[in-house]
């Protein structure tokens, strides 16, 4: 037991120190009163007095509220649109703001993944729009796709006891109304998580939705896709699984009740200031340094626009092809997806921070190379 004068902390006093903190006076004087409060009990921020007080817990989740935990999404202000597709895309696999991919799997119909403006809480959103309707079934899938590289991740401590839990967090509104879900999982597809949400038909509404570190499966923490969280929009029954909030043996998407987003050309859905930290409750989104969002993107997808000299065999033998140095190191060796703007018979060669003309063309050209690192 630790004692102290009148207006200081007292710590101790028929239970185990850590379950007790330091309680106000009770006369709104805010010094620290001696004796003890144990956690659970009723609070009021407003009125500090012995019968209204902080709990331990409350004053936890004060304190968190009041600190920006780093936020693992990738480009979460959706500012950086490499690709340019921010006028919006219905193309499978790609991006509307780099990091955030529509995945669309045996959808017959059509939707559009587009960044919305500034007028849903000022901030740039993630908006999906139904063009024709279409009913999922078995495997068919429509999604918003985020994933993150091991390296990123490792401090969530996946695959170990000291796994740590998280918070994903974000402003949704719908014309859809009813039950949505997301999903975080790993790259063997072999832990899953489900998370649902309710929409309230064009209701601005924030969303927050805990997950328990998972102490099982097995995490990537190197340069490959450590873990991938799924905005669930419409899906078929073959992912459906009953167990919600809790980790799963396999690769599922939804549970029984999903809406189908598909049913009506009327249906939007947008979501903007997502966030995912270490935290067992949400803390403040804060827009990310654009700078430092290019940077990061860039590391998975780059455009360069530049210029081919005429080059010889003998100039190439010698070395004397040009090359260039990327923007940035990319995860890993990327593909290049080359447009020249004349001539003909350039090759390159791609490297992890540079490329280099592998094989003469015969004029001087422009050329756009597209580089492709993506998780």
């Amino acid at each position: 037991v630790i004692t102290a004068g009148a207006g200081d902390v007292f710590i101790g006093g028929g239970a185990t120190v850590d379950q007790y903190i330091p309680q106000w006076d009770g006369n709104n004087t805010k010094t620290l009163k001696g004796g003890y409060m144990p956690l659970g009990s009723g609070f009021n921020f407003n009125t500090a007095s012995d019968v209204n007080v902080p709990t331990g817990l409350a004053v936890k989740k004060y304190v968190d509220s009041s600190i920006n935990n780093k936020n693992y999404f990738n480009n979460s202000g959706l500012t950086v649109d490499i690709e340019n597709k921010s006028a919006g895309t219905t193309t499978h696999g790609q991006h509307v703001g780099e990091g955030w991919e529509l995945t669309s799997v045996g959808i017959s119909s059509s939707a559009t993944l587009s960044r919305g403006n500034a007028t849903f809480r000022g901030h740039y959103s993630l908006e999906m729009d139904c063009d024709t309707t279409d009913t999922p079934t078995g495997t068919d899938l429509l999604l918003v796709t985020h994933r993150l590289e091991g390296y990123d991740v490792a401090s969530f401590k996946f695959g170990t006891s000291y796994a740590e839990d998280l918070v994903i967090s974000f402003w949704a509104i719908g014309f859809k109304a009813g039950d949505y879900h997301v999903i975080v999982k790993n790259k063997a597809n072999d832990r899953s998580y489900i998370s649902r949400y309710t929409l309230v038909s064009a209701v601005e509404q924030f969303i927050e939705l805990p997950i328990t570190g998972d102490t099982g499966g097995v995490w990537d923490i190197d340069n490959t896709e450590g873990l991938e969280v799924i905005f669930v929009l419409a899906a078929g029954d073959s992912y459906d699984h009953t167990g919600l909030t809790t980790w799963l043996g396999g690769d599922y998407r939804s549970t029984p009740g999903q809406v189908n987003f598909l049913d009506s050309t009327s249906n939007y859905w947008r979501i903007t200031e997502p966030k995912l930290e270490i935290s067992t409750s949400a803390t403040t989104w804060v827009s990310p340094d654009h700078g430092t969002a290019t940077d990061k993107s860039e590391r998975y997808y780059q455009v360069l626009d530049a210029q081919l000299q005429a080059a010889t065999a003998t100039q190439l033998g010698n070395q004397t092809a040009p090359s260039w140095t990327y923007k940035t190191g990319m995860r890993v060796n990327p593909t290049g997806a080359v447009t020249l703007g004349g001539g003909s018979g350039a090759t390159f060669a791609f490297g992890s921070s540079s490329f280099g003309q592998a094989a003469a063309n015969t004029i001087q050209t422009t050329f756009r190379v597209e580089l492709d690192a993506r998780l």
